[in-house]
């Protein structure tokens, strides 16, 4: 990792304090409902806190003692500690200390030896304060644990062991050191590299810089969130969010933002112009009504916007609208799909991209008069084809448009265009490519979608810069993830996406992605994968296929694809939308539920037979009507089963007894859940973990495996970090960790389930 100019430990990003840039790879207290627990930290106030600087340090109870108790207990540093001499001379002539120094210029003793259980080897928070658990061991015994010199508490005399660790902005390494009871201190191998951000940027929509040209506003519609960045430094800071500010949220029909300097700024969306107070994060409702995008014309006190097919003014004081140019308002050509636009000021005009007439509309403010600037025969160069962004250079010559893979300029007085950067040699690529402003020294400021980046883009070379950007591991990004398979002595994870070859492998010690289906494989196209589990003595992952119909199987070194079970393969009722999937390798079969079948269903791995084993006919309970994951507990012969449409389609988790196929709805205490997505079983602890909402906030739940009483985990009002946006798979991982997959953050988090933090480990 490295900041700015200054190289660091091998992790695959690289920081400027809050910025993550792309390089290549070298307790159980349940939560009040709707309310943050009594004990848990205030995750707005912290944030603010570790904004001055590092915080002072938090030590933890026993791992396994409660969340609130973790929270609130205070320093432990005073715990005793034996030690005893090594050499008897030493002793004898010498204190105590003399003889710890002695003996540890001596023979090396029985080693010690660490291991970190959470987080994992590599990770990104925006916490302020990591809780650090692992194990240890030590023939001699152990007198302390300490990680980054932080002393770590434990019940079993450091077998396990846990610390809080205050973490400065940007990357941070985690070293484990034991001191046996014979004063012996050894550092292990144990480690984790930590980047605290400001931000974790999910997707960007548009960017507004400032006028004094040292930062801009990032707004992330997935995120839900106004951030500012720092553009020398890449360091974001959020300034509206979901915790920061109150009032309406942006939601992720936002799509526009602008903003002068001031302390206000204006974010656009299906529905409403919101108004956001920068010093306090407050939003409030300026104006009702459909906006698609915004940019100031300050000379005028007003916005201009674009609404449906119609060009609007709206004024900041009020934000009473006027009609500008429509079908009935204004002269000229029409336009019909008007997307982005540019306000020149002095000229009282605003540009326009027309995406569906693939053309650049002025329009002038006083009347409303359209006219064709470039495109639909006008001008020169290259044809416009999928115009996105547009900005307007200082003397209002020339216009930018992000077009696909290219950044054009448009004389504007001639219409001609020609191609100022394209091609991967120029810097990192357009990706995507959604809002485009002009900066005060002349560059383009164009933001990336997917992967969320913001670029500046040098107008003279076509030079690109990445300014901001908060990816962690390297290779293809993930899209749309909707099952996570995992297998943990292999530290590896496979990532399953809808679409032909777009599913992942992800190496969980590094967070790079690579393809699971390589170049040259063959077999189906599987682009609708409903669950998978790796097989990782065959090394292969067993993945679902709605479109296919039926289970397949993947090998991990080569992508190549092979039928298990199909219509043609394998007798019993045929799968018509096969989702989750477990596997029993001892018992040489997957478990998988079928969603249009809406039955539990066991596939024997060498031939395809399938047998229903609940569902229909089989087994008696309430019937399944949309069983879409599934969790096993083989040793007491059960699997636990979401179904998304019980319950009133709020969802609801249902036991089955392997051996009869009989169905138990689990209805426990607990808060109200709705929107049940995955589930997982939680080995060591024998409890379920749950993926659904509360309150309308995503969550990861516990769950009685027998009575379904439920507490939360993790979520929007219990642990810290960033925050899970549409969770959509949830894997249990050894040392009382959680894997889940975020379809819309595009990441993978790993969740401690003793305190709830969450990290993400690979985005």
């Amino acid at each position: 990792m490295h900041l700015r100019a200054a190289a660091a430990v091998a992790l695959v990003v690289s920081l400027t304090a809050g910025c993550v840039r792309t390089l290549r790879s070298p307790s159980d207290a349940a939560a009040p409902e709707g309310g943050r627990p009594e004990g848990s930290v205030d995750r707005a106030s912290e944030r603010a806190a570790g904004d001055a600087g590092a915080d002072a340090p938090r030590d933890l109870p026993p791992h396994d003692a409660p969340v609130d108790a973790r929270r609130d207990q205070g320093a432990r540093d005073g715990a005793a500690r034996e030690g005893a001499p090594l050499d008897a001379k030493a002793a004898e002539s010498a204190p105590l200390d003399a003889a710890r120094d002695h003996a540890a210029e001596g023979p090396a003793n029985a080693p010690a030896s660490a291991a970190l259980q959470f987080p994992l080897p590599v990770a990104l928070t925006t916490a302020a304060t990591l809780p650090v658990r692992g194990t240890a061991s030590d023939p001699d015994g152990i007198a302390a644990v300490r990680v980054n010199g932080i002393a770590a508490s434990s019940s079993d005399g450091f077998a396990t062991w846990s610390a809080l660790v205050p973490l400065p902005a940007g990357p941070t390494t985690l070293a484990v050191t034991v001191e046996d009871k014979l004063g012996k201190l050894q550092a292990t191998s144990a480690t984790a590299t930590i980047a605290r951000l400001g931000a974790v940027l999910m997707r960007t929509a548009d960017v507004a810089p400032g006028p004094a040209g040292d930062r801009a506003l990032l707004l992330d519609v997935w995120g839900k969130a106004l951030i500012e960045v720092e553009l020398a430094s890449g360091v974001l800071a959020p300034r509206s969010d979901e915790v920061i500010g109150s009032g309406p949220a942006f939601g992720p029909a936002a799509s526009s933002v602008a903003w002068n300097g001031g302390p206000t700024a204006y974010v656009a969306g299906t529905g409403a112009v919101i108004a956001v107070e920068l010093a306090t994060g407050n939003r409030s409702t300026l104006s009702s009504g459909s906006v698609g995008a915004i940019r100031l014309q300050p000379s005028k006190g007003r916005a201009i916007l674009v609404a449906g097919s119609e060009l609007q003014a709206m004024a900041l004081a009020g934000g009473a609208r006027t009609t500008i140019s429509s079908a009935t308002a204004g002269s000229g050509p029409a336009l019909a799909a008007p997307g982005r636009l540019a306000v020149d000021d002095a000229n009282d005009r605003a540009l326009v991209v027309d995406g569906s007439l693939k053309a650049i509309f002025e329009v002038k403010l006083a009347n409303g008069q359209r006219t064709i600037l470039s495109g639909g025969g006008v001008g020169s160069g290259p044809a416009l084809s999928s115009p996105a962004g547009i900005a307007l250079d200082a003397g209002a010559q020339n216009a930018y448009v992000v077009d696909g893979a290219n950044l054009l300029a448009v004389q504007l007085a001639t219409g001609a265009r020609s191609v100022v950067s394209s091609g991967a040699s120029l810097g990192p690529p357009f990706a995507i490519p959604q809002g485009a402003a002009m900066h005060p020294d002349g560059r383009v400021l164009v933001v990336n979608a997917w992967p969320a980046q913001l670029l500046g883009v040098t107008v003279a070379t076509g030079a690109r810069a990445l300014l901001a950007s908060t990816q962690l591991g390297s290779g293809p990004s993930l899209w749309v993830a909707n099952a996570l398979a995992v297998e943990p002595s292999q530290m590896r994870a496979v990532v399953l996406e809808p679409g032909a070859g777009a599913s992942h492998t992800v190496e969980l010690a590094s967070g790079n992605r690579d393809r699971l289906f390589k170049p040259g494989s063959t077999g189906a196209s599987l682009d609708t994968p409903g669950g998978g589990a790796i097989d990782a003595a065959g090394g292969r992952v067993l993945t679902t296929d709605a479109g296919q119909h039926g289970l397949f199987s993947v090998a991990l070194a080569t992508g190549t694809r092979t039928p298990v079970s199909t219509g043609t393969l394998g007798g019993g009722s045929v799968l018509a939308s096969p989702a989750g999937v477990e596997l029993d390798l001892l018992g040489g079969r997957a478990l998988l539920v079928d969603r249009s079948v809406a039955a539990l269903f066991s596939v024997q791995l060498s031939s395809g037979d399938r047998t229903i084993l609940s569902g229909g006919a089989v087994g008696a309970g309430p019937a399944f009507s949309d069983p879409a994951d599934l969790a096993l507990d083989l040793l007491a012969g059960r699997a636990y089963v979401v179904d998304r449409k019980l319950n009133a389609n709020a969802g609801a988790v249902v036991r089955v007894e392997l051996a009869s196929g009989a169905r138990t709805l689990l209805a426990g205490a607990g808060p109200t859940l709705s929107s049940l997505r995955s589930v997982a079983f939680q080995g060591q602890t024998k409890q379920l973990l749950v993926l659904a909402s509360s309150s309308n906030l995503p969550c990861l739940f516990r769950m009685d495996p027998v009575s379904g009483d439920h507490a939360l985990v993790s979520g929007a009002t219990l642990g810290l970090g960033p925050r899970f946006i549409i969770p959509s798979d949830v894997v249990s991982f050894p040392g009382r960790v959680s894997l889940v997959v975020d379809e819309w953050a595009n990441a993978i988090f790993a969740v401690d389930e003793v305190s709830g933090d969450r990290v993400i480990v690979s985005h």
